[in-house]
């Protein structure tokens, strides 16, 4: 009874205008704490935006984007998403070839609000990069006299096609731009070796002249020719992006997630390497080969950002840039290398240099075809290698012996003692 008589006390106009001036102060905090919030707390939307400058197939895009804390840019060539970095103002991209290319670039806040923008890049114009010969060597590893062999070494850049005319006065093409070989110049006379790099209509040519003397045919000659036995192995690098999503249904802080996806029939993965987000979005990523090379499996756990404004936070996502290794394994081949010609040292030893395989070729065995002629005279044509084989050179008995040795194959004559019966091979 006593709190109602001291609560009766207090006029109710009195209570009218403190309740009044109570809603006035707060409606006055709410209406300054609301922009407050707005523009000075919560983030304002991304707003995508840049600019771009093409030298011929290289454009340097200039990034004037607000608001994006992540994000990832498409170039429009099917090559590997690139994360959005807020600070860096500066991205360069090379494009393969000429064309008209979509570019996107895709950016979220802090919020998991979303915006992207879209812009087209015409290199129509543009000229795909000059091939380039860096070595181009014709070495000389016998007498320079007919016949004649030579070492060629070649190192080209940018080209997608080479052409070689090894003294014959006609292009052989090919598609290995680097390597090695040997060519047997079988006439005297003047020569001019000559090698082409091709990349789109641009052409680059070297040549290098060389001058064969007359040799004495009646020396003895040994012809050395190997037949590689093997699978050929082509191998190309393939780049892309994945996104591992959060799973809608899945509660917690983190999330599994994972995704998988085949390489092109025929293909099997040698190797593989992730380029995870440039932000701590995922934890525990890995790569899995699976079904003998033919598929990949990327999975890790995605971690939820924390938020202090507000419990409803976007499903997170991240971008995975996948770098791929494939290799392509033909059926068996056999393949034989250009014949290497050398004068015999009668009696004496010979060191003749192995042909190298064909690029690209997976040796699995090899076969020796060594002819010996006396002159014009064929006294050595058996399959495989001889050992002490009695042959007759310069009118004398001899005895032949090949043994590899390293990358050559030393061919040792000895004169053989004794009376040995000499059946000369037919021409």
């Amino acid at each position: 009874m006593a709190d109602e008589k001291a609560a009766s006390k207090i006029p109710g106009w009195l209570k009218a205008v403190g309740t009044s001036l109570f809603g006035l102060v707060s409606g006055a905090a709410l209406m300054y704490l609301t922009p407050l919030v707005n523009n000075v707390i919560k983030p304002g939307k991304p707003l995508p935006n840049f600019a771009q400058q093409a030298s011929n197939l290289t454009v340097t895009f200039n990034n004037r984007s607000t608001g994006g804390t992540q994000g990832w840019w498409d170039f429009g060539d099917g090559s590997a998403l690139e994360p959005f970095e807020p600070d860096n103002d500066v991205i360069v991209h090379s494009y393969p070839r000429p064309g008209n290319y979509q570019v996107k670039l895709t950016l979220q806040n802090l919020l998991g609000e979303q915006a992207e923008r879209t812009v087209a890049v015409n290199l129509e114009g543009a000229t795909a990069p000059a091939p380039a010969i860096d070595a181009f060597a014709v070495v000389p590893v016998s007498a320079e006299t007919a016949p004649a062999t030579y070492k060629v070494v070649s190192q080209v850049r940018n080209a997608r096609l080479v052409a070689w005319d090894l003294g014959e006065g006609k292009l052989k093409t090919e598609t290995n731009p680097t390597q090695e070989k040997f060519v047997t110049l079988r006439e005297p006379g003047d020569y001019r070796l000559r090698l082409l790099a091709f990349n789109g209509d641009q052409v680059v040519e070297e040549s290098k002249h060389v001058f064969v003397g007359l040799g004495d045919s009646n020396k003895p000659m040994a012809t050395l020719k190997v037949v590689y036995e093997g699978v050929r192995i082509e191998q190309k690098a393939q780049s892309q992006t994945i996104v591992l999503a959060w799973d809608p249904k899945h509660q917690g802080a983190t999330c599994p997630a994972q995704r998988e996806f085949a390489v092109a029939q025929g293909w099997i993965i040698a190797n593989v390497k992730l380029v995870p987000p440039g932000k701590e979005q995922v934890r525990g990523l890995k790569a899995e080969v699976l079904q003998a090379g033919a598929r990949l499996r990327v999975s890790g756990e995605l971690v939820k950002p924390k938020n202090v404004l507000t419990k409803k936070v976007a499903a997170p996502q991240c971008v995975v840039g996948v770098h791929l290794t494939l290799v392509r394994r033909s059926g068996p081949v056999t393949m034989a290398t250009d014949a290497v010609a050398f004068e015999l040292m009668a009696p004496g030893s010979t060191p003749l240099p192995v042909p190298p395989p064909p690029a690209g070729l997976e040796v699995q065995g090899r076969r020796f075809t060594l002819e010996i002629k006396d002159g014009q005279q064929v006294v050595w044509n058996t399959p495989g290698l001889p050992t002490a084989a009695p042959v007759a050179m310069k009118s004398r008995l001899m005895r032949v012996t090949a043994v590899e040795q390293g990358h050559q194959l030393r061919v040792d004559v000895v004169e053989a003692k004794g009376v040995i019966p000499v059946s000369r091979p037919s021409k």
